[in-house]
């Protein structure tokens, strides 16, 4: 279904055989700058080139670092941002990033969509669960999570924590995997709203002073960062949260600066 909607999107764009015939001669040239040259001309005439984008990002691959190959997955996720499974391909098969050497929640965090599309941060949520049990064990037996789970996976899973003995490794791994994600979502609005809230949650059910004041540390370390109005809305609400529940004056007078909190 992906490919489909690409592939439409592509032809319906006024430079569409433009841009294929400028990938078709990238075939015919000797030259690997001349080749670089055409496959660009053929992703900046149609952004929704796939199969151009496809080559380019092979070629600029081959003997780069993941970081670099992590800037390339960015610019190719700005080209066809509601691409999700093609940017999680991509990663993957055509760039072959090594999430451990990278943020991988930046990785997971290219494939969601600016307006949040239910795939794309299903996508998200199913990366963002996979790392977080790989790297903590104990957290996959909090819940099940089912791939094309529709809907609140992450309120599902602090429902079913709660008949749970979290410890301070499930609490540290857990918010740190929150905290991460949050990093990486920043310009993705409505995900972002979406995580922060949940991580909230998970805060005051943990009901811990030690990670109430790592989340106000955290915000108090990123939101000068934030430029989206919403997010760092949300990022302060968090933090001013944390301060009520600690009834720590201090914080709460830093958090009563920022308007409309």
């Amino acid at each position: 279904m992906q490919i489909i909607t690409a592939l439409c999107a592509f032809w319906q764009s006024p430079q569409a055989r433009e841009s294929s015939l400028m990938y078709d001669l990238s075939f015919y040239s000797r030259n690997p700058q001349h080749v670089e040259l055409l496959l660009q001309e053929a992703c900046r005439t149609n952004p929704c080139n796939y199969p151009a984008w496809a080559r380019y990002l092979g070629i600029k691959a081959g003997g780069v670092s993941d970081k670099k190959k992590l800037e390339y997955l960015i610019q190719f996720s700005k080209a066809m941002p509601r691409e999700h499974n093609l940017i999680h391909y991509v990663a993957n098969h055509v760039l072959k990033i090594n999430p451990e050497k990278v943020n991988p929640y930046e990785v997971y965090a290219c494939g969601v969509s600016p307006d949040g599309t239910p795939g794309a941060e299903e996508l998200f949520i199913r990366q963002f669960w996979k790392k977080l049990t790989a790297d903590c064990p104990e957290i996959k037996t909090h819940a099940v999570y089912k791939e094309g789970t529709t809907g609140d996976f992450l309120s599902l899973w602090l429902e079913k924590s709660k008949n749970v003995k979290w410890n301070s490794k499930t609490k540290s791994k857990a918010g740190r995997a929150f905290q991460q994600a949050l990093l990486a979502l920043a310009d993705k609005e409505k995900t972002f709203i979406k995580v922060i809230k949940s991580y909230r949650r998970f805060l005051i059910m943990w009901d811990d002073e030690k990670y109430m004041m790592q989340a106000h540390e955290f915000v108090q370390d990123h939101l000068k960062n934030v430029t989206n109005e919403s997010v760092k809305k949300e990022m302060a609400g968090m933090g001013r949260k944390m301060g009520v529940l600690l009834k720590n004056d201090k914080i709460l007078k830093m958090y009563d600066k920022i308007p409309g909190i």
